[in-house]
């Protein structure tokens, strides 16, 4: 990992961080999930019906995008990705999927 890492670009790299900077995304997912996680269960307890397993699974999804877009960065220093929208793309794709297998599995046992 280079010592320094681009945060901010303009015509070429206008800003960067120390590369201990790169682990602040996996502490603000924990604290995003302990933090987020009373937040999104009153709201869905307020406006639609309480389920621990759907706050869960927003709460995770917000933690993935996060730790998506920390890896874009790193896929962006090394010209592998261009554009942060390719990933939370696939994002989207992995959180449908898992989406779909839970509803199902959660069928299946209820038939």
């Amino acid at each position: 990992m280079p010592p320094q890492i681009p945060i901010q670009w303009n015509n070429g790299v206008a800003n960067y961080v120390d590369k201990k900077f790169i682990y602040a995304y996996p502490v603000i997912c924990v604290v995003f999930r302990i933090l987020l996680r009373p937040f999104i269960w009153r709201w869905l307890q307020i406006h639609a019906f309480y389920s621990d397993t759907i706050a869960d699974y927003l709460t995770n999804f917000m933690c993935f995008v996060a730790l998506s877009i920390e890896i874009f960065s790193i896929f962006f220093i090394y010209n592998i990705a261009r554009h942060v929208t390719i990933i939370i793309f696939i994002d989207i794709l992995v959180f449908i999927a898992l989406l779909i297998i839970g509803v199902y599995k959660l069928f299946k046992k209820y038939n």
